[in-house]
């Protein structure tokens, strides 16, 4: 495969992996109408794509070399178009659980493969740009998400919802794509780089080195935080649902969810620079006095977010300054920096990637809590509509806004002083290990 379609190759199919699972939250609004899903069985789709993720990435890691990675690219890129076909068909909630499946298991498996070969094939000082311009396909990606969620998702074509004609126009576009991959790849030189062997000794010492991790009981307080945060974040998957009950529609919730995105951005960026200059000055112990202050924040905007503002999409203006300020303020907990100051240089790597491992199981444990709790103990209901009744169907319902405002609240507040708690017990111990 010659250089060109290979960097062709990982730019579409990174491009189409998060345009397809921003579609997926973007869509929950629009199953729940068509099909009468609550929040539990919601929950449950995303968990399982996000489990899919977690154990498809986690065994690339392990396969990639047996398999080859160009294969493991398409096999990802096969994934992506096997879930846009069922969330296309889909006609009941089996065929669309086994699309989240396959849509986790491509992001799984790409994400690996794609850093994996970006490493392997261009010199380390371009590592920079070239992580940077995959970051930028991955944003396109999402952006289109959001632009198919005003533009498509609400329509109804020839007697089709809009958001079946998205998967199947997105499904068409990567098969037209990857039979060009083919045909071009027979028709070129081929130019295939030589690959990094990843001797099982290699995995066999990580997952040593993972026992040696969880011995410590810092090291595993800290993973408990990071599956706790995750959890309380998991509102961040219900935004669009959330803002579609309470009435937001078109242009209006286009425009609040790109300003939590945006913030957010901003807040990573900023919270990065300030980590470091209070580090240099007070040691570790100031950065968990930083992350327990933005925890703070965080429950404090979250309250006036899901409780104190009027569910009622005329308040647009203040959901946006609320969303905004939420997105500056309280994504200031780095973890990752957190462990690396505690952690001797052979840990590191082991070290980082069970960090993300408890990200993404803290996420899933996070869908299905405010799944299950808005719907048994604050009574969110539905009711599955026809193609005929769907526009109404779609209309605000306040009653299940304010019940899932309430289990979002709830999980999040407890997921953050729980956190907050676990952070003055890291206080006490030294800067290395």
């Amino acid at each position: 495969m010659t250089i060109r379609l290979f960097i062709l190759l990982i730019a579409i199919l990174t491009f189409a992996v998060d345009l397809i699972t921003s579609m997926i939250p973007a869509t929950l609004w629009y199953w729940q109408a068509h099909f009468g899903w609550g929040p539990a069985k919601l929950s449950i789709l995303a968990s399982l794509s996000i489990l899919s993720d977690i154990f498809f990435g986690f065994m690339t890691g392990f396969l990639a070399e047996s398999i080859g990675k160009i294969r493991s690219l398409f096999i990802a890129l096969a994934l992506i178009i096997l879930s846009g076909l069922l969330f296309s068909l889909a006609d009941n909630f089996a065929i669309v659980t086994l699309g989240a499946i396959a849509a986790g298991a491509s992001a799984g498996i790409s994400t690996v493969s794609t850093a994996s070969l970006i490493s392997d094939h261009f010199e380390k000082e371009t590592h920079g740009s070239r992580f940077s311009q995959l970051n930028i396909f991955m944003d396109l990606g999402a952006l289109f998400g959001l632009c198919y969620m005003v533009l498509i998702a609400p329509k109804v074509f020839l007697g089709l919802p809009g958001w079946r004609i998205g998967y199947a126009f997105v499904t068409l576009l990567l098969v037209i794509f990857i039979i060009f991959i083919i045909v071009r790849n027979l028709n070129s030189k081929k130019e295939d780089a030589k690959e990094i062997p990843l001797h099982q000794a290699s995995e066999t010492l990580i997952l040593t080195k993972f026992k040696d991790l969880v011995k410590n009981k810092m090291i595993l307080s800290i993973y408990c935080v990071e599956v706790l945060e995750s959890i309380g974040w998991a509102f961040i998957a219900y935004w669009v649902l959330w803002l579609q009950l309470i009435g937001f529609k078109g242009y209006q919730l286009l425009a609040l969810v790109m300003a939590g995105i945006i913030s957010r951005i901003i807040a990573w960026m900023i919270a990065g620079k300030v980590s470091d200059w209070i580090f240099s000055r007070y040691g570790q112990n100031g950065r968990i006095h930083l992350f327990q202050m933005s925890l703070f924040i965080g429950m404090f905007m979250g309250y006036i977010l899901f409780s104190a503002l009027p569910k009622d999409s005329s308040y647009f203006l203040a959901y946006l300054v609320v969303m905004s300020l939420q997105g500056l303020l309280s994504y200031w907990t780095l973890n990752s920096t957190l462990i690396s100051g505690y952690l001797n240089k052979d840990l590191s790597g082991p070290g980082f990637s069970f960090l993300r491992l408890c990200m993404l199981i803290g996420t899933s444990l996070g869908l299905v809590l405010v799944g299950l709790i808005s719907e048994n103990v604050f009574n969110y209901h539905v009711e599955r509509s026809t193609v005929e009744n769907f526009a109404t169907a779609l209309q605000p319902q306040v009653s299940n806004a304010i019940a899932l405002a309430k289990s979002l609240l709830l999980v999040y507040l407890f997921s953050n002083s729980l956190s907050i708690l676990i952070y003055f017990y890291l206080l006490k111990y030294p800067r290395k290990i």
